[in-house]
């Protein structure tokens, strides 16, 4: 089978500049010999924790991406490779679920900075969907199990070398989970990093980052406004380390809101969220304004 997605980003393609794209999301074919082993190759998500494989706008409930999938986790991560997939039955209760691929992996803009310093910023590093940029190819995997209806749990890791000659190494891992009881559904997600640097030129530079988002969904007035609607009240705590070897250089962020479904696949949102930054080696956090978000989304 072959499937691909093609995203408007910011409005589509401007021609006289901006933001705006017309971006191919992802790309595959996928080849079944059985169930249980399937062979995929293109331009993959990579199955990078939970949140990069469902980032889709109408499927999450609230309006802005949690920090570790912005930053440590750089949704939206797709990645020109190979490899296989499937999933297993070891009983009637367990489900197992696994995806393992070769990929071109991140770049030299892993070591990224605005003011000309050098610091770990994973986002800045997605490598290139044609040509990699080196000779060795990085491997992600993702071994997702249920052991009963409701409730999923996933580990996954990305590992490979982003520099251009091939020596430093670049290892994210992570772990998801999602439980629903009723209308109460409850998921979150933990990563760490770690990169080979030189500190030579650059001693403060990070050698190690993590991140972790916790979210609670409750599902209300099922039906009540509209047949096959719901509302949900959504709260979210984030938090994210740029650093773990010193104190500061973290962000976190608080964020509410609630929606309203009239189908499963469209969702209007309104969102607020309270944010806090430490700079690096400070004690105190600074409190940013905080910010309203009201966002529509669907499929089509």
């Amino acid at each position: 089978t072959v499937s691909s997605e093609i995203e408007f980003e910011h409005g589509g393609f401007v021609g006289g500049g901006g933001e705006g794209e017309i971006k191919l999301e992802y790309a595959v074919m996928d080849y079944r010999f059985r169930e249980g082993f399937q062979f995929r190759g293109g331009l993959i998500l990579s199955p990078l924790g939970a949140f990069n494989l469902r980032h889709d706008t109408p499927l999450n409930d609230l309006t802005e991406r949690p920090l570790v999938d912005r930053q440590l986790i750089p949704s939206t991560l797709s990645e020109s490779g190979m490899g296989v997939f499937g999933t297993l039955y070891p009983n009637e209760d367990l489900v197992l679920g696994y995806e393992a691929y070769l990929v071109n992996g991140f770049d030299e803009g892993v070591l990224s900075g605005d003011d000309g310093a050098k610091r770990l910023r994973i986002r800045s590093g997605r490598g290139s969907q044609e040509q990699d940029n080196n000779r060795n190819k990085a491997l992600v995997a993702r071994l997702g199990a249920s052991p009963r209806p409701g409730l999923n749990l996933g580990a996954s890791v990305h590992t490979g070398k982003y520099d251009d000659a091939g020596l430093k190494r670049l290892t994210i891992a992570a772990l998801d989970g999602q439980a629903a009881f009723g209308a109460l559904e409850v998921l979150g997600e933990l990563a760490f990093a770690a990169a080979d640097v030189d500190r030579t030129a650059e001693p403060d530079l990070a050698e190690s980052q993590r991140g972790a988002y916790g979210q609670i969904n409750w599902h209300v007035l099922h039906d009540r406004l509209l047949p096959g609607s719901v509302v949900t009240l959504v709260a979210r705590a984030d938090a994210l380390d740029y650093d773990t070897d010193v104190d500061g250089d973290q962000a976190s962020a608080l964020t509410l809101g609630v929606n309203f479904r009239p189908t499963e696949e469209s969702v209007f949102k309104l969102d607020y969220a309270w944010s806090r930054t430490t700079a690096r080696g400070a004690g105190d956090s600074v409190e940013a304004p905080g910010r309203l978000f009201f966002s529509v989304a669907t499929y089509f």
